[in-house]
């Protein structure tokens, strides 16, 4: 009986601590996040290592992630089974990845696939900021869209983008964390008003949860400070 009553407090731990571990991963690991890992590869071998998420694949125990390794200096896979241990890099202190392979190094290129050269040239940076405090997992709700298709339609010539032509940029552009820090940095030289507007969207939009996650607590304090805003 004792040992019937023994194995079912096992199972019922082992079931809580999968449920934790799962939770924990669906709220840190998402595309741009950086995450600390203790990885064991196929021959076993254990390394420690900081990742920048590109993207993620699968779910449970049979998820996986795309990422840049700063250990290695390149592009690897890892296969969730085999992580000891992970948790997140804030923002401020996370290692800047390069592009994902294939990414045009001119951010402005992504969002001018759908708009005008001119315009997107000019707003890219605001686009890219906003877009990247919108990942849910690699989504982003229409809410959500719609702040930034609202915001950008206030911009000089943003009115005179088709909506239909924005939703679409906004919907398909990939925001990764290195160009998050860079647009952050070219940001810090527009004017005062201009960079508080953006992050006030930025802010709607982290709020649109329940509760914010690490992830977009790190991002927001990472705004204020590279486009050296005034402190809350």
């Amino acid at each position: 009986m004792w040992i019937i009553i023994m194995l079912g407090v096992a199972s019922a731990g082992g079931v809580w601590l999968w449920h934790f571990h799962n939770q924990k991963w669906e709220r840190l690991v998402f595309p741009g996040a950086t995450l600390r890992l203790r990885y064991r590869d196929d021959v076993g071998a254990v390394t420690e290592r900081m990742v920048t998420v590109r993207e993620v694949l699968g779910r449970g125990g049979d998820a996986s992630i795309e990422a840049y390794c700063h250990l290695r200096g390149a592009e690897r896979s890892f296969l969730r089974q085999r992580v000891i241990t992970f948790d997140a890099v804030p923002v401020a202190d996370a290692p800047v990845a390069p592009p994902a392979p294939g990414v045009d190094e001119s951010t402005s290129r992504w969002v001018a696939r759908t708009l005008a050269e001119e315009f997107a040239e000019k707003y890219a940076n605001e686009i890219i900021v906003l877009v990247n405090m919108a990942r849910r997992e690699g989504q982003m709700s229409p809410r959500e869209r719609r702040m930034i298709v609202d915001y950008v339609k206030t911009l000089d010539g943003g009115s005179d983008i088709a909506a239909d032509d924005l939703n679409r940029c906004v919907k398909g552009v990939y925001a990764g964390l290195g160009t998050f820090y860079n647009a952050l940095r070219e940001l810090a030289l527009h004017p005062l008003e201009a960079r508080i507007a953006l992050y006030g969207v930025a802010v709607k939009i982290a709020d649109t949860n329940d509760m914010r996650h690490d992830g977009e607590n790190s991002a927001l304090a990472s705004m204020v400070k590279l486009m050296n805003l005034p402190h809350e």
